[in-house]
């Protein structure tokens, strides 16, 4: 890949027009390029065009790849055009291809060298540097999870060493290309969201209960972006966390404001902090709670109508959210802390079914 200094020089040699070595009376100058900047992707196609001027002399030119503006070196080209006859001034063209002239990314040197026919030591030439720069492979590995208000992304991140950035598309329909994914609800702007380097960005600021489409792009170091990853899709709620209780007109009913009766109770803030900043960020944490969501309601609604279950429910729940409290504070590793959540629930659990017969006998 290039450097910016050579993309700079490449710009300026394609701007000003290549001018080449010229010997006795013949001179040979590029006049143009097109792309202007000289940066090809797979599968594209540069112009040049060229001037050769002599005096009485007659002869050849030949475009090719490399060498070192000599006769007989390089290259040639697969266009037709890339050979020919010239006499006194003779204006050419000729393409050349990334696909058949063209072998991997980075920088290549066009001549063209005009010869004279009756003293091949009386020869000239000009170059100009070309560069293959192929997009990115697409971005894989995406995934989302909901939040209350938010959607958090993930991806693997890109195995090229040049990416210079992450673009993330939203929007609340499924798109197919770019121009598709027009979002502008998320806190951090419009689509597309430039993510940096990360391999991970929360788009706060959703509408809850709306289903949102996203796509990733890599962006590599010369500006060329990659196609779109897959589709995702993740629908915000409105759910307090893993704490809410709600009636049969909202989207669940769960067991830990069902035990505190408050959705803002200290113990539930813990939860939706848990949630939100450890589990939402992994596969199995959001598979945690995808199943919370889906089987907590029946039992939520019991404890809520059962002092005694709601006590019951407490003895086993306080005792978590203070071990995910110590441990946020203590230890930066989600594993850790999800641990001690499954520690403490199994270890409470038991506390909470003898204080439920105590209360019973």
């Amino acid at each position: 890949m290039l450097k910016a200094s050579l993309h700079i020089f490449t710009l300026i040699a394609a701007l000003a027009l290549a001018v080449g070595v010229a010997h006795a009376d013949i001179d040979v100058t590029i006049t143009s390029i097109d792309p202007s900047d000289g940066v090809l992707n797979e599968g594209d196609t540069a112009t040049i065009t060229f001037n050769i001027e002599s005096d009485d002399e007659t002869g050849s030119y030949d475009v090719v790849i490399g060498g070192d503006g000599t006769p007989d070196s390089g290259d040639a080209i697969s266009d037709s055009d890339g050979s020919g006859t010239f006499s006194g001034n003779t204006s050419g063209s000729a393409k050349i291809s990334s696909t058949s002239d063209l072998d991997g990314d980075g920088d290549y040197t066009v001549y063209v060298i005009a010869v004279d026919d009756s003293d091949d030591t009386n020869y000239a030439s000009a170059s100009i540097t070309i560069t293959l720069d192929s997009p990115p492979g697409s971005v894989t590995g995406v995934r989302a999870g909901a939040g209350d208000g938010r959607i958090f992304l993930e991806w693997d991140e890109h195995e090229d060493n040049d990416i210079d950035r992450y673009s993330v598309y939203y929007d609340t329909q499924s798109g197919g290309s770019a121009d598709d994914y027009l979002g502008s609800d998320s806190d951090l702007g419009t689509s597309p969201i430039d993510a940096g380097l990360a391999t991970e960005l929360t788009l706060s600021g959703l509408e809850n209960n709306v289903t949102y489409y996203m796509r990733v792009s890599a962006t590599d170091e010369q500006g060329t972006e990659s196609t779109l990853s897959v589709e995702v899709h993740a629908t915000p709620t409105d759910a307090k966390g893993a704490a809410e209780l709600a009636d049969d007109t909202e989207p669940g009913c769960f067991v830990a404001t069902a035990a505190y009766g408050d959705i803002d109770h200290p113990m539930l803030v813990v939860f939706r902090g848990f949630r939100d900043d450890i589990l939402m960020h992994s596969e199995a944490g959001r598979a945690f709670v995808q199943a919370y969501y889906k089987y907590s309601p029946p039992f939520a609604r019991v404890i809520a109508d059962h002092p005694m279950l709601r006590f019951a429910a407490r003895s086993v729940l306080t005792p978590m959210a203070e071990s995910i409290a110590y441990a946020r504070t203590h230890t930066r590793s989600s594993l850790a802390v999800f641990g001690l959540l499954i520690g403490s629930a199994l270890m409470a659990a038991p506390i909470g079914v003898r204080r439920i017969k105590k209360g019973r006998a």
